[in-house]
């Protein structure tokens, strides 16, 4: 039986600690996927390109570094 847990938790750039933006998550995921323009607002930029599997097959997705903090 599979269980969903949502929490409500901030993003922030590690660059620029003090804009904290308000996302929900999903705990059970090994990398969260966030809109362009969101990590945009908050600064931050690709550090590399990566391939990842999903279900039905592969993405090619930018990867960047965010810091989580749970509200």
């Amino acid at each position: 039986m599979l269980h969903f847990l949502k929490a409500k938790a901030g993003l922030f750039n590690p660059a620029e600690p003090g804009k904290v933006v308000e996302v929900l998550v999903d705990t059970g995921t090994i990398y969260s996927v966030v809109e362009r323009d969101l990590l945009q607002q908050l600064g931050v930029k690709p550090i590399e390109r990566g391939r990842f599997r999903v279900f039905g097959g592969y993405v090619e997705r930018d990867a960047g570094e965010v810091g989580l903090v749970i509200l």
